[in-house]
């Protein structure tokens, strides 16, 4: 406080003042000595030094939790471009948000619920045989006229039945990004 501001008020206090405006005063004076009292070495109460402690490590916290996710997710991203270039952005965020999530929820999510197929076991392997020999051209003009005349868009049927992860190895494998042992062991371990 400045000294002229001071004397001011002193002087004010001093000849102006009632016998009410000395009590609120004195209450005035014996709150800030409390305070005061209570104060640590750098004149706050340890209360309040903890609040403010306790308030920077969230706050810091939350900085790095959400630089760590946002890394993650570019980290991936990156993987899923490299790995399936044929995707397009809306379908790179749909396996983004499927393997990582968003974490709005505050959360990790892991997207399980959709990874794997509600179909048996047997059955999506007997489709992915099908799509892979009607992809690779290998597949008679007789089966494909059967499944046609059961299903006529069978072929997106069965790429939409498949889960994301098994469409990316599909995806993969038919590029010949991978021979098909590594394919078939990767299926397994999808499915």
């Amino acid at each position: 406080m400045h000294e002229a501001k001071l004397y001011e008020i002193l002087e004010s206090i001093l000849n102006r003042a009632s016998r009410k405006d000395l009590e609120v005063l004195r209450l005035a004076i014996e709150k800030r000595e409390a305070a005061l009292g209570q104060a640590g070495p750098a004149g706050v109460s340890p209360g309040d030094m903890v609040q403010q402690t306790a308030d920077t490590i969230s706050e810091q916290m939350s900085y790095s939790v959400d630089s760590i996710r946002g890394m993650v997710r570019d980290f991936v991203r990156d993987i899923i471009k490299q790995n399936a270039p044929e995707l397009d952005a809306g379908q790179i965020d749909q396996v983004l948000e499927e393997y990582v999530g968003s974490g709005e929820d505050g959360a990790a999510q892991t997207g399980e619920g959709e990874r794997h197929s509600p179909l048996p076991k047997d059955v999506l392997y007997s489709m992915l045989e099908q799509f892979i020999s009607y992809a690779t051209g290998k597949m008679t003009i007789t089966q494909q006229e059967q499944l046609e005349s059961e299903m006529s868009d069978w072929y997106q049927r069965y790429w939409d039945s498949f889960p994301r992860p098994i469409q990316l190895l599909l995806s993969r494998y038919l590029k010949g990004e991978m021979d098909a042992r590594v394919f078939w062991h990767a299926v397994e371990a999808e499915i």
